[in-house]
């Protein structure tokens, strides 16, 4: 059996080790890195693992059971990885003796009960991604503390209840995650304000100088492949952990130290009203899902100023009136689909990158019309329509503006015109004259012209 005794770095992930984890493990009383992830490891998870000293514990993507013991109290442990198990219960408060913990991942287990409150009021907290297990009841409220929460992931659940104004509160959360739930009511408008700090601080807490100072355990003269850390950086090691986000249609795992995503999921739920008109404040997004709800009323105009999207995914609710033509400008999108509404109007037709996107973006608005979809809109064929009640109101009044600036144009060159004619008349006694003259003699002739085919008329009646 291995001595762990006197190893405070244990990186066995990406093999084929499989077995029971050995309790002696627990006696290492110097480890403070074990990762024996991505592994074909079974049988019980030893509850003594939350009674060491151990600053990350990953053990992601094996076959261990049991539950969640309650001795979990480490005081140092800053990163917890128990994801793609088949962990059961429920998820104990025993975050409330471990101060400095930072980032945990629970998700793709079988663990059920309620959302745990403990997760929720820990300041250290960075993480949160307990997606894909059985969590139920409604998303709770909590008393709003100072957090520094950058991600919550919770899809693939059965939380019912409105979303929380708190999340407002979050000013670093940068992922949120919420869809495949049971979630209803409104998307709160406040839902703009969360984000809206970027922290200066890297996505990984550096280990302190007394673990590079300790061994490690090096497999290099046996047939179990070991990759070199540095040491010095322990960045390395924590790059091996990431996020699973759905982002442009796919799933992807994305690297805590380069995860540069930012995004707003809320799809698959049954939440309706309306698309929030300040939408367009979040400028940081990356990614806007609010698919698969029962969403009504027009898409906001202001979505068209999020210009880092890449994906958006408005598809599969009841949302009206024209697609807006803004969207044109968000030349980062690669993924985009309005299908499946009451639309109506033109599509963007092949407009940037808008050209890329099929008809299956469009489909299941009867009232769209245009490429890429075989409908036509003749009579109103290459006439640009407005794209919202919002745009034609503008529309209309921009028009009355153009015409009050031509009225004021001629008013102002008449009455320019007008006095300056009156200055030179006032002010030169010759142009005066001059004028006098021409107009008495104009005055004549006229009257002359006039008398005379007065007589010519009045003759050619007495001939009669």
């Amino acid at each position: 059996m291995m001595d762990f005794e006197y190893y405070s770095y244990l990186l066995l992930n990406h093999n084929y080790i499989s077995g029971e984890l050995p309790l002696s493990i627990c006696n290492a009383s110097l480890l403070r890195v074990l990762d024996i992830s991505n592994n074909e490891l079974s049988g019980i998870l030893p509850g003594c693992l939350g009674r060491t000293m151990y600053g990350m514990l990953k053990l992601s993507t094996n076959h261990l059971e049991g539950s969640l013991s309650n001795e979990f109290y480490s005081p140092v442990m800053w990163l917890l990885d128990l994801s793609d198990n088949k962990l059961s219960g429920s998820i104990p408060p025993f975050f409330n003796y471990t101060y400095d913990l930072q980032n945990i991942d629970l998700s793709q287990n079988n663990l059920s009960g309620k959302f745990p409150m403990a997760l929720l009021n820990f300041s250290s907290l960075e993480s949160i991604n307990i997606r894909k297990n059985h969590l139920f009841g409604e998303f709770p409220s909590w008393n709003g503390k100072e957090s520094n929460l950058r991600a919550l992931v919770i899809r693939d659940n059965m939380f019912g209840g409105h979303i929380p104004e708190q999340i407002c509160k979050l000013k670093y959360l940068r992922i949120l995650d919420l869809s495949h739930n049971n979630l209803s009511g409104q998307i709160p408008p406040c839902i703009i304000h969360m984000g809206l700090e970027k922290s200066d601080s890297p996505w990984y807490i550096p280990f302190s100088s007394e673990y590079s100072a300790r061994r490690e355990l090096n497999f290099n003269n046996t047939h179990l492949p070991f990759e070199q850390y540095d040491l010095n950086d322990p960045s390395e090691i924590f790059a091996n952990s990431g996020l699973e986000l759905v982002s442009k249609g796919r799933l992807d795992t994305y690297m805590f130290k380069l995860l540069l995503e930012c995004v707003l999921d809320l799809s698959s739920n049954e939440l309706v009203g309306q698309i929030p008109k300040e939408i367009g404040q979040m400028s940081w997004l990356t990614t806007l899902n609010l698919s698969n709800n029962y969403l009504t009323g027009s898409i906001p105009d202001s979505v068209s100023k999020l210009r880092q999207l890449e994906s958006l995914d408005l598809s599969h609710n009841a949302l009206t009136g024209h697609i807006p033509r803004g969207l044109t400008k968000l030349t980062y999108l690669a993924a985009f689909s309005v299908a499946y509404n009451n639309l109506s109007g033109p599509t963007l037709d092949a407009q940037n990158q808008f050209g890329t996107f099929d008809n299956t973006s469009y489909e299941g608005n009867p009232n769209l019309c245009g490429p890429p979809l075989s409908q036509s809109c003749f009579p109103y064929h290459d006439k640009e329509l407005p794209s919202s009640p919002n745009e034609a109101g503008d529309h209309q009044s921009d028009e009355s503006i153009d015409f009050l600036i031509l009225f004021g144009s001629f008013a102002l060159f008449f009455v320019v015109s007008f006095w300056g004619f009156m200055a030179v008349l006032y002010f030169k006694r010759t142009c005066r004259f001059a004028l006098f003259t021409l107009v008495d003699e104009f005055g004549d002739m006229i009257y002359v012209r006039v008398v005379l085919s007065v007589r010519k008329i009045r003759a050619a009646r007495r001939d009669n």
